[in-house]
């Protein structure tokens, strides 16, 4: 079964700033009661003003074939 992702930068109330779904890598991983980390690299000509953002957020949503679509880890 693949999946397709989607990223999506918001802000600290987790409004959607911009689609960062045209990434080039993408790689994270959750700890159960630790911290976890996020590896997402973009094109060079992104534009930085959607990324520095105070305690901004990174959502990843995964589509599953089956066409579901769900915030991955859940948070």
């Amino acid at each position: 079964m693949s999946a397709s992702y989607a990223v999506y930068l918001c802000d600290q109330f987790g409004h959607i700033l911009d689609d960062a779904s045209d990434f080039i890598s993408l790689s994270y991983t959750r700890v159960v009661n630790d911290v976890g980390g996020l590896v997402l690299t973009l094109p060079g000509a992104y534009p930085l003003t959607s990324i520095i953002a105070p305690d901004g957020r990174i959502q990843v949503w995964r589509r599953l074939a089956s066409g579901r679509e769900y915030l991955d880890t859940d948070t």
